[in-house]
């Protein structure tokens, strides 16, 4: 996976951005075309387990949960769920991907969420999530960055699978940024 940064200044306060960004890690439903189901398993103070079922046979991309060929991923499970951070494996349908395991850390004051990579057999690294106040009134600037290196030296990735990565990247980033945008003028009605 290459390493990529994509950012959009968004027309809405910190607060409603970080909010929808929190609300993402447990209900991507509503920011996912294609899911029919999110059923939570158990939902106790310290964790939550779930699992994602989409409508299509060839299950779609979670744009922003991951970077991946939009027909790869099968579901997506929340193995623990705490104040701190969070636990996810995500399943893919092809042999490359297999399983993706993610240790997610949210920190409110830094403004970061980091979705790290535990347990993969191909790559090692993380996904970020960055929400900054600016000096204007009413705007925020968000940004999403991808960090994976291949374990294996001698393997690289072809420009298909960079393109798909850069462009998942920023449909993620500017899906955010309209969800943000629309809640941000309910709010001010």
């Amino acid at each position: 996976m290459p390493q990529y940064k994509y950012k959009v200044f968004v027309n809405a306060r910190f607060n409603v951005v970080w909010q929808k960004l929190l609300d993402k890690i447990k209900h991507p439903d509503k920011y996912v075309e294609g899911i029919r189901e999110v059923e939570i398993l158990e939902d106790s103070p310290d964790h939550i387990i779930r699992v994602i079922r989409f409508n299509t046979e060839h299950w779609q991309d979670l744009k922003e949960l991951i970077v991946a060929d939009e027909s790869s991923i099968r579901e997506v499970e929340i193995l623990e769920d705490s104040p701190d951070h969070i636990i996810r494996v995500i399943r893919f349908n092809t042999e490359h991907w297999q399983d993706l395991k993610e240790l997610i850390v949210a920190d409110e004051s830094s403004g970061i969420i980091v979705y790290r990579l535990i347990d993969h057999p191909h790559f090692e690294g993380e996904t970020v999530n960055i929400c900054r106040t600016t000096n204007q009134v009413y705007h925020s600037e968000l940004e999403y960055e991808i960090n994976w290196k291949l374990k294996d030296q001698n393997q690289h990735e072809s420009l298909h699978e960079n393109d798909l990565a850069e462009a998942a990247l920023q449909l993620a980033v500017n899906e955010m940024k309209k969800v943000s945008e629309e809640a941000e003028s309910v709010y001010n009605k």
